[in-house]
């Protein structure tokens, strides 16, 4: 945020990404910049509290698939992360199932399952009075 009350709200969208900047007045409507990475997947848009002229941006630019974009100078110019995030490769094993099971302790009704704390996990009121 700049001394005079303006700031920059990053908006992310599937067709690229773009800023609305406040003029730090409440009569002016915000200005719309220029689209960054038009056509690509926008997933984030953060700036870092410390230094508002640095921004991390999580896309996905269709042909290479997701990626994480850094700025220096506040959205003027973008550089691509050297070594985008991925998963790690998981060692070679028996057969069996080929997804993992990952549990959700926050939505129990996304993973059902007794071990993943869903309806058969939580006891009834029945036996917690006992």
């Amino acid at each position: 945020m700049a001394g005079n009350g303006s700031f920059t709200i990053w908006i992310g969208t599937k067709k690229g990404a773009f800023p609305l900047t406040s003029t730090g007045s409440r009569d002016e409507a915000f200005k719309v910049g220029a689209i960054q990475f038009l056509g690509a997947d926008i997933f984030h848009v953060v700036q870092d509290p410390r230094n508002p002229s640095a921004l991390l941006m999580a896309a996905k630019t269709g042909h290479l698939g997701p990626t994480v974009y850094s700025s220096g100078d506040g959205g003027k110019t973008w550089a691509e992360a050297a070594r985008p995030p991925q998963f790690e490769k998981t060692p070679e094993g028996p057969p069996g199932p080929s997804v993992a099971r990952a549990c959700s302790g926050f939505r129990p009704a996304t993973n059902p399952s007794p071990e993943c704390g869903g309806p058969a996990a939580i006891p009834s009121r029945t036996a917690i009075r006992g």
